[in-house]
């Protein structure tokens, strides 16, 4: 589900969700100390998977600037109280 990987001389972190693969810098150079730290929080990550405790932020498609303004005219529109001249 995750594994921990050197790159450069630091060690990164690689897991699954929902299909796609995610890496993060775990900020920690690659010693011996460091590696059962980074087992530790490679244990703490797939539970965090698991119980869907850490929710994945998906990008927003972008929008003009020109179709903001005309939603936000048609949406004053629909409002219930009469608009102010």
């Amino acid at each position: 589900m995750a594994r921990i990987y050197k790159r450069g001389k630091t060690l990164w972190i690689s897991y699954y969700h929902n299909g796609r693969e995610y890496r993060e810098s775990l900020h920690l150079k690659d010693s011996r100390e460091n590696r059962s730290l980074a087992k530790r929080i490679m244990k703490k990550k797939e539970a965090e998977i698991v119980t869907g405790a850490n929710p994945v932020i998906r990008k927003v498609k972008g929008k003009l600037l020109k179709s903001a303004m005309m939603n936000f005219k048609r949406a004053g529109r629909n409002k219930s109280y009469p608009s102010q001249p």
